[in-house]
Formats: structure tokens, C-alpha cells, sequence
């Protein structure tokens, strides 16, 4: 589990290892995740709560 996902490098190492949940405050952060998730092949799934923090 990764509580900092960030711009989803550690997702990309992650899934390459078949382990991971990315957690991230910041829904620019998440959606940049997520894109570079999609860009490499992986599928994404984007959990968030309508009280997160821009």
C-alpha cells in the first residue's frame, strides 16, 4: 500500500509485480495516475471522496 501515490511511479512498479493500492489526496495527482497507469497498459480504477482536497 503506497498512502502517497503521487504521479503513479510506485503503481507502475507495483503492477509490474502483480502487488499495489495507490492512495492519493490530491485528484490532480490521482488523475495524473491513473493516465500513466492507462498509458502503460494497466487498468486504473480511481476510488475518491467528494470531501478530497484539490
Amino acid at each position: 500500500m503506497n498512502p502517497f501515490s503521487g504521479s503513479g511511479t510506485s503503481a507502475l512498479v507495483e503492477a509490474h509485480y502483480g502487488v499495489g493500492l495507490g492512495i492519493e489526496l490530491s485528484s490532480e495527482y490521482a488523475q495524473l495516475s491513473v493516465k500513466r497507469c492507462e498509458d502503460a497498459g494497466m487498468k486504473a480504477d480511481l476510488f475518491y471522496s467528494d470531501e478530497a482536497k484539490e
